[in-house]
């Protein structure tokens, strides 16, 4: 049996190019200005929200609450800590203080898979 293909009018294959041009250009914040530079007119939920205290190097963070304090946890081998897995805690999201780590050593598990392995 052979099989019936339809095929979109003009018109309907024009309306479907402006919808795709709309969506790459506005859709996923892209778009230049006069001047050629990006254009962030849109407010950022960002924009106002100041973190201070322990705020950096954070990678690949995780965040959980217990009793009112929050605590994040992330991969990066920075801060003024000993340790491995810093562990930052605070009690409004804004002010983070370092507070400990995971590990104060590399386990003997994570070494045994990981030969040479100096951070976490």
């Amino acid at each position: 049996m052979a099989m019936k293909h339809s095929v979109a009018s003009p018109r309907a294959l024009e309306i479907i190019v402006m919808i795709c041009v709309f969506l790459t250009l506005f859709a996923c914040g892209g778009g230049a200005s006069s001047s050629g530079s990006i254009s962030n007119s849109a407010p950022s939920v960002l924009n106002n929200y100041h973190l201070t205290g322990a705020t950096t190097p954070i990678r690949d963070p995780s965040i959980t609450q217990q009793s009112g304090t929050y605590y994040l946890f992330s991969t990066d081998a920075g801060g003024a800590i000993s340790g491995h897995l810093p562990i930052r805690c605070s009690t409004d999201k804004v002010n983070w203080q370092l507070c400990g780590s995971v590990f104060t050593q590399i386990p003997a598990w994570v070494q045994a898979n990981e030969p040479g392995i100096t951070n976490l």
